[in-house]
């Protein structure tokens, strides 16, 4: 339907509207794009990313080509033009630019195109069928972008949800322990203090206890059984008015409290059940991890470069990735069989997973290759580490099945963040140095040239 749309405004629009808007595009193109980003930066938001003057070169001259392909649009490229505002749509769902952010920036560059339509063309007719294809022609390169910022951002979003799940999930037994006693606490402590004559009006509320400040606070968040988290806090209230009503019951005597008590204990029990159910589900998840070397997979890669490189970015603090492969490792696979290759990429993970920091990432990314986080290094310090790494993978040989013992080495490829607010640049450049280490002989380490 775009395509159908687009080729129709095309059909419309008049030869002379193309010349127009082609002489207007080589001539203002750079300052259309000056524009767009001058207005971009004064978005308090919009400024972390493109304030740095390397990302804004570089956008400001993506920006410029992109005015020209629009405004000169006469349809024989019309496939791959669509295909390029979704790739720019996944870009800045990747980098994280507001859609709304960039339909500002469009509204004032459409603005300042029509002023310099007006100045250069005196037929209002001519004005209007340039502006209409311009204008019309921004929009729906807008839309095919959001459309794809939407599908790629869902995606995102999802990841994160699922990276929360994960991020509780080796701690999901310690928490449902600690929230069981937390639980169990309140209830003995209620059953003493009406054991002891304490008035049921002075004892604390089951809402206000230790539990359910986590439950609703973290708790709720942390699960996805929205029917079971519901019925969780409906029956802590309904404890607590039952208890509040019960109070309210003039003559008790200590033989009354019977019924009290074991309302009370079915309903904790009930809590206990259900929220035993809600850990165990946690645990059932995914958890991220590679199956053959308990490491990060590529599930989280995005999740966690994008909150690292934010804290990079509005923290100032260095940030730097190694891509490692272990070489030849095609030749171990052959020789000796998948059993003893997969043995081979079990103990290098181990050595990269002792050599790191609790603060860092590792990840194996597939076959062979791996890559490691480097939170808060500068370039010097990252290169220590990853060396320390292959030295002591060099140097530690690894017994086969077979208990023959084979040695190992390993190329690497550093790259250190460097303002770009995409975290694929970053990834890219770290593979290049890899890619670079390979060629210079392997066993080494290079360091990434920036983009």
């Amino acid at each position: 339907m775009i395509k159908s749309e687009w080729n129709q405004l095309i059909a419309v629009t008049s030869p002379q509207s193309f010349h127009l808007l082609s002489t207007l595009s080589a001539r203002k193109a750079s300052d259309f794009a000056d524009t767009f980003y001058s207005y971009m930066l004064n978005d308090r938001d919009a400024s972390f990313f493109l304030s740095s003057q390397q990302v804004h070169d570089r956008l400001h001259g993506a920006m410029t080509t992109w005015i020209v392909d629009i405004l000169t649009n006469t349809g024989e490229r019309l496939p791959d033009l669509i295909e390029q505002q979704k790739k720019i749509g996944e870009i800045h769902a990747r980098i994280g630019i507001p859609v709304d952010l960039v339909e500002r920036g469009a509204r004032r560059l459409k603005w300042r195109l029509n002023e310099e339509i007006l100045q250069v063309a005196e037929d209002k007719a001519l004005c209007f069928d340039a502006m209409r294809f311009a204008a019309t022609s921004m929009d729906i390169a807008i839309e095919i972008m959001s459309k794809s910022y939407s599908q790629s951002h869902n995606i995102d979003t999802k990841n994160e949800e699922s990276y929360r799940l994960f991020s509780i999930l080796e701690n999901a037994g310690i928490e449902s322990a600690r929230q069981n006693a937390s639980l169990l606490h309140w209830e003995n402590t209620f059953i003493f203090s009406v054991a002891t004559g304490t008035p049921l009006s002075s004892i604390q509320d089951l809402n206000d206890s230790d539990f359910a400040l986590w439950f609703n606070h973290k708790g709720k968040s942390n699960f996805s059984n929205v029917q079971r988290v519901k019925t969780i806090s409906d029956t802590i209230i309904e404890t607590d008015k039952y208890i509040h009503d019960y109070s309210c019951t003039p003559g008790l005597i200590s033989q009354d409290y019977a019924p009290l008590l074991k309302t009370v204990r079915s309903k904790i029990h009930k809590i206990n059940t259900l929220l035993g159910s809600l850990f165990d589900e946690v645990q059932k998840l995914e958890s991220g991890k590679d199956t053959l070397t308990l490491l990060l997979n590529r599930r989280f890669l995005p999740t966690i470069l994008r909150h690292e490189i934010s804290l990079a970015m509005h923290s100032r603090i260095p940030l730097s990735i190694a891509m490692i492969d272990i070489d030849n490792f095609k030749t171990y696979n052959d020789t000796y069989g998948h059993a003893d290759g997969d043995n081979i990429l079990k103990k290098v993970a181990e050595m990269l997973y002792d050599s790191t920091r609790s603060s860092d990432y590792i990840f194996r990314l597939g076959g062979e290759e791996f890559l490691i986080v480097l939170v808060e290094t500068a370039k010097t310090e990252a290169f220590s580490i990853i060396e320390q790494m292959r030295k002591k993978i060099q140097d530690t040989p690894v017994q086969l099945h077979s208990h023959e013992y084979v040695h190992v080495t390993v190329s690497a490829g550093i790259a250190v963040y460097n303002g770009h607010p995409d975290y694929e640049c970053l990834i890219r450049v770290a593979d290049n140095a890899l890619y670079q280490a390979k060629a210079n002989g392997k066993n080494r380490i290079e360091y990434a040239q920036s983009e």
